[in-house]
């Protein structure tokens, strides 16, 4: 039987201090040279009992809970030490982290940056990226979170981009470096896709923005993607979601 959401909510703090969450890592390529560069940390809850819980099932109710941040820095944590111990076996990735809108408050990257130096790893490797789940409701205060991240190289992505709580506004309004285009335009109509995003996409990209497609299954989705001028591109034709022995066995 599944558990509650009750019963999600009271196990999370046990959940963080056993670390039974846990990241998995969705592959991300290179359009130009098709070599995967980085990795999308994708937080997993380990359950002693129910076994895999997916994010679907419990970011929700970290978030009612005013749990989120444990659950973040958590799974920030794990993926973190994971990229130390692929760089010191010459697999040489980058990686990108969720971070809730809630938690984008200055002294964020006071919480963050000792992560990175406990494990050696250079924080121009990290990019946090800014979920569509909750509006950024203290626009001031995210901005000064963000600029504090970019101040010591850590790149800032908008999620789920064209879609939700994402928007042109938080393009211009963040220090963003990198826009990840919503899989259902990926998916849609060629058409509609251009008329959507042409005239940001031109934008972000004379801003210096990376532009990654997110959801590509097919060969034909890819070439949407080129056609949209992405840069990155990750997806089930690339690779799901998968544990570091997986990843390793099929990247390394």
């Amino acid at each position: 039987m599944f558990p509650t959401t009750s019963a999600l909510a009271a196990g999370l703090t046990e959940a963080v201090d056993r670390r039974q969450l846990v990241a998995y890592y969705q592959p991300q390529i290179d359009i130009a040279s098709g070599r995967v560069v980085s990795v999308e940390a994708l937080a997993r809850w380990i359950h002693p009992e129910f076994g895999v819980i997916q994010p679907n099932d419990f970011i929700p109710v970290a978030e009612s809970a005013g749990r989120i941040g444990q659950v973040d820095r958590s799974v920030f944590a794990h993926a973190v030490r994971q990229i130390a111990q692929w760089t010191a076996l010459s697999l040489n990735l980058e990686l990108s982290v969720n971070i809730s809108p809630t938690e984008l408050a200055p002294g964020l990257a006071g919480e963050l940056l000792p992560i990175l130096e406990a494990e050696g790893v250079d924080p121009h490797l990290i990019t946090m990226e800014i979920t569509e789940s909750e509006p950024i409701l203290d626009l001031p205060a995210a901005v000064r979170c963000l600029h504090e991240l970019r101040d010591h190289g850590i790149g800032v992505s908008v999620d789920d981009f064209g879609t939700g709580y994402s928007s042109v506004s938080q393009l211009r309004d963040l220090p963003t470096t990198e826009l990840k285009i919503d899989q259902s335009l990926i998916r849609g109509s060629r058409d509609t896709a251009h008329k959507a995003l042409d005239a940001v996409l031109a934008e972000a990209i004379d801003r210096g923005i990376r532009i990654v497609a997110e959801g590509v299954e097919t060969h034909d989705q890819m070439n949407h993607a080129i056609e949209l001028g992405c840069h990155r591109a990750q997806g089930y034709i690339i690779g799901a979601p998968m544990g570091p022995e997986e990843f390793e066995a099929r990247f390394r």
